[in-house]
């Protein structure tokens, strides 16, 4: 899947770094302190941002205007790319939730047909974060960091705008996801493998697994540069890009 969506997005998109499945989390702001690494995360998205708390899908989006959105673009994928999506990165999770032992051995046995829905870019705003920095108390921890040079930040990501799976299988496996499905918990499971997504049936054997909310697919992280030079500007082309952890 990183493959496929970072070429399908061009060349644009160098030193971007994408996640194995898409997340809600994780993205614009999330801030680690000295080194890119996931025990030195400090704060992710909206937990960073005091006070701020996204309640709708605008302002997740836009993260209360301090986000700059490019307008969506359609990520453009053969049928095998989708199909190879499909199988390697929602598969695995749904047979984990329906409790499937080792999945669908052979992908033959199962068809699927990806949808992604376009995809915004979004960039922190520049002159919206200083301001941010400036208003927090001098106790501030997060301001604290960024005084003294110490931030690894996210300061662009790509958000895809809505995934959905048809999935038909045979009756064999039909079988078990009607069990679950029947249960009335199969949503709550799919949430229990990281898996923020709703599966309905649609007919005999086929399913629909769809998630419809925005979700983060590439971001790019940036070090700071040292107090020294730590002067207000317009972008962060002064910031250092750094080698993500996630695609490791």
């Amino acid at each position: 899947m990183r493959k496929a969506v970072k070429k399908s997005l061009g060349k644009d998109f160098k030193g971007y770094y994408a996640f194995s499945y898409p997340t809600n989390n994780f993205g614009l702001f999330t801030s680690f302190e000295n080194e890119l690494a996931s025990e030195n995360q400090y704060c992710a998205m909206a937990s960073c941002l005091e006070g701020i708390e996204p309640s709708n899908r605008q302002e997740w989006l836009h993260l209360n205007n301090l986000a700059d959105v490019g307008e969506g673009a359609p990520i453009k994928l053969t049928e095998s790319k989708k199909t190879k999506i499909a199988v390697d990165a929602v598969l695995p999770k749904l047979w984990n939730a329906v409790q499937i032992d080792g999945g669908v051995e052979n992908e033959r046995e199962v068809k699927t047909t990806l949808e992604i829905g376009p995809a915004y870019v979004r960039f922190i705003n520049k002159k919206g974060f200083e301001e941010f920095i400036e208003e927090l108390p001098e106790s501030d921890k997060y301001k604290q960091k960024y005084e003294n040079g110490n931030l690894v930040l996210v300061v662009s990501d790509v958000v895809v705008e809505y995934l959905s799976v048809k999935i038909e299988v045979d009756n064999k496996f039909a079988a078990k996801i009607d069990a679950k499905i029947e249960a009335g918990n199969i949503n709550d499971q799919l949430g229990k493998v990281d898996l923020d997504a709703k599966l309905e049936k649609t007919s005999s054997g086929t399913y629909e697994l769809t998630i419809d909310k925005p979700v983060i697919v590439l971001r790019l992280a940036k070090k700071q540069p040292s107090t020294k030079s730590l002067v207000p500007s317009d972008n962060f082309d002064d910031w250092e890009t750094v080698k993500d952890f996630i695609e490791n």
